[in-house]
């Protein structure tokens, strides 16, 4: 299972360094949102509030531009 998350998180890190690259707030937010995700099955609470943190401003900029 292990294997299984860490194949995982490095996916998550590359699409996370995409959309950073690409600057698609969208999609960052919902990998962000997965990697909170990955964290939280592994027991790694303070990374995956961390994560969750990010998303949350991420997607508060968003909102902000769509108004």
């Amino acid at each position: 299972m292990i294997y299984k998350h860490n194949k995982a998180l490095e996916y998550c890190f590359e699409s996370l360094k995409i959309s950073k690259e690409i600057r698609d707030k969208r999609v960052e937010a919902n990998v962000l949102f997965n990697l909170a995700m990955l964290y939280k099955a592994t027991g790694k609470a303070k990374k995956s509030a961390n994560c969750l943190k990010e998303m949350i401003e991420i997607n508060k900029t968003i909102k902000s531009y769509e108004m």
